[in-house]
């Protein structure tokens, strides 16, 4: 009877948490569908950068967050936009060049970086020195890449220890793709309409002087 019930016992708990990971997936995938939409809806960069950032805090519990664009002619990741982070770090971490290469490894791997607990992680000491001053335990880089490039690494910061599951980094790459994706459209659509807006400025130019030179004679 006793074994009965305990074989009974287990595969209620078993279906319990199966429902339980599924519902909890289902609410990430839900929140995710929900963010990008609104990311691929502005053009604005600086408003991407922002939606990008507040909602790597959101959908994963990150406590604090950054994004970094790579400057390719200048050799360096660029702190565009960040969330949480003290202004200590921010000076620290203002730009970074690609021959640190413990804070590009995302860059020059093109891999995640998951690091679950910094203080038994063997670790470069200015990542330690900061994890300390900036009081988080646990991180994950994210490479942001769009169409085969690396255009930035995605960075989200927890103050505890934390154990990324494999479904977990999977949504993380899936949001770094969608995030990427909606940075480097940004991008594209501001140097267009920078481009735009400087030739209509030289065509009005044009049309001014024209009409002036037509209406003299001397």
């Amino acid at each position: 009877l006793l074994s009965t019930v305990a074989g009974q016992a287990g595969v209620a708990i078993e279906n319990a948490q199966i429902y339980t990971q599924i519902r909890r997936r289902a609410t990430e995938l839900a929140t995710l569908t929900e963010i990008s939409a609104a990311m691929s809806a502005s053009l604005d960069p600086e408003r991407v950068l922002e939606l990008v950032c507040s909602s790597v805090n959101r959908v994963f519990n990150a406590e604090k967050s950054a994004i970094f664009l790579l400057d390719k002619e200048r050799r360096i990741l660029e702190l565009a936009r960040a969330k949480g982070l003290t202004e200590a770090y921010l000076l620290a971490s203002r730009s970074i060049s690609l021959e640190n290469t413990s804070r590009v490894r995302a860059v020059t791997t093109a891999q995640p970086v998951v690091i679950s607990d910094v203080r038994v992680s063997k670790l470069p000491r200015e990542i330690t020195e900061l994890s300390r001053t900036e009081g988080f335990a646990a991180y994950a880089e994210l490479p942001l890449m769009a169409q085969g490039e690396i255009i930035g690494v995605m960075a989200a910061y927890f103050s505890q220890p934390h154990q990324f599951r494999a479904d977990e980094i999977e949504l993380l790459r899936t949001f770094a793709s969608q995030a990427a994706l909606a940075v480097a459209n940004a991008r594209l659509y501001a140097r267009t309409d920078q481009t735009l807006a400087r030739r209509v400025d030289q065509l009005q130019a044009l049309d001014a002087i024209s009409r002036e030179l037509t209406s003299m004679l001397d």
